[in-house]
């Protein structure tokens, strides 16, 4: 019986195992392919994710499905960045696509990637999680935008879309900044879910009629600036008229709390804000009229009462004295929050606060530009 050599024995084993262990060392890398289908939707898919990207289209059609499953049994979770922006496949050109369907086992719609296309309306299913940004950005024929579940929407994704008329998110939301931004034809959103509302992301959106916002939403910077249309709020005019003990009318916002709050925490902090100008307005020229005896909607020439210019000055002083006091930043509020810098941070405070506390609150800018 030979006996083996134990070096060269233990020689081959080592190198046996050392090999061994190496191979199980190395990762196992996604093998990443290209593929096409016959309606001119090109793709790429992950072989260890079994994912598919759709990345570009080279079809005829107008109107474009999107599978939920390619050919090699990868299933399409994302639409790809400047997947149909024409200007980045301008061979697709003039078949721009004016509807496309997308499958539920989307996730993600990546940045432009339906940026400058004649889409008419687009309905994203709930399985969509992320709008990337300027995914439909200048769009000019969309019209109308429905996403059914949580999303988050980056920033500029629907800009200067001037034909879009309405928006519904039905789940919570995060909106980024300027997603919206001067959609100058958009009449009607809800917002359904909580949501996060970035700065100026409605900006410049004039014809802006209805918004139906969740009372849990919130917006760290102004939202909805230049929205000099807006007159509902949550399915009701924005404010109404009360009649006094005088036989006076004065204006009144008479929401829940829910939706006061929304005022608070989103439109407290904007400019030019339809309801919010002619409510604050409404209300100065009534305090105006009750406090000095100068009607500001009556003829030129009305007849003056016993006052004089200093006294009706000293009147409309003392009202702001009584009926708000300076930032006591006990609810998180600071001197600096812009809601306090605004002329109409003193009528609108007064509104919202007088029925819970009694008084509203501002600070010197405030107070000065209230005054004038």
């Amino acid at each position: 019986m030979k006996h083996r050599n134990p070096i060269i024995w233990l020689s081959a084993a080592i190198l046996g195992i050392s090999a061994a262990a190496f191979c199980s060392a190395v990762p196992a890398h996604a093998a990443q392919y290209n593929g096409g289908l016959e309606n001119g939707l090109e793709y790429t898919y992950d072989t260890v994710t079994h994912e598919a990207v759709i990345t570009g289209y080279t079809g005829s059609s107008r109107t474009v499905v999107i599978p939920a499953v390619v050919p090699e049994g990868m299933t399409v979770t994302a639409i790809g960045e400047n997947a149909f922006c024409p200007s980045i496949y301008p061979h697709s050109y003039p078949a721009d696509i004016t509807a496309v369907t997308i499958p539920n086992t989307v996730r993600t719609i990546d940045d432009g990637a339906f940026q400058f296309t004649p889409l008419q309306t687009i309905e994203l299913p709930a399985s969509v999680q992320t709008i990337g940004a300027f995914a439909f950005d200048a769009c000019p024929d969309l019209r109308t935008v429905k996403i059914n579940g949580n999303v988050s929407i980056e920033r500029c994704a629907f800009q200067y879309c001037p034909s879009l008329q309405t928006v519904e998110i039905k789940g919570t939301s995060a909106i980024g900044e300027e997603a919206f931004y001067d959609c100058e034809s958009l009449w009607k959103i809800e917002l359904k879910g909580a949501s996060e509302i970035g700065e100026n992301a409605f900006q410049f959106c004039s014809a802006l009629y209805s918004a139906r916002i969740h009372p849990d939403s919130t917006a760290a910077k102004p939202a909805f600036n230049y929205c000099s249309s807006l007159a509902r709020l949550n399915g009701t005019y924005a404010f109404s008229y009360g009649t006094d003990i005088d036989g006076n009318q004065y204006p009144k916002l008479d929401f829940d709390a829910g939706v006061r709050s929304v005022i608070r925490n989103i439109f407290s902090k904007c400019d030019h804000v339809g309801f919010v100008d002619n409510f604050c307005m409404a209300l100065c020229k009534h305090i105006v009229k009750t406090e000095t005896g100068y009607d500001p909607d009556g003829p030129a020439n009305q007849p003056t009462n016993w006052m004089n210019e200093a006294l009706k000055a000293r009147q409309l002083h003392d009202w702001l004295i009584r009926h708000v006091q300076y930032e006591d930043e006990l609810n998180g509020e600071t001197l600096l929050d812009r809601d306090n810098q605004l002329y109409f941070s003193v009528f609108l405070s007064y509104e919202l606060n007088t029925r819970a506390y009694g008084v509203g609150e501002s600070v010197c800018a405030g107070y000065a530009k209230a005054y004038k």
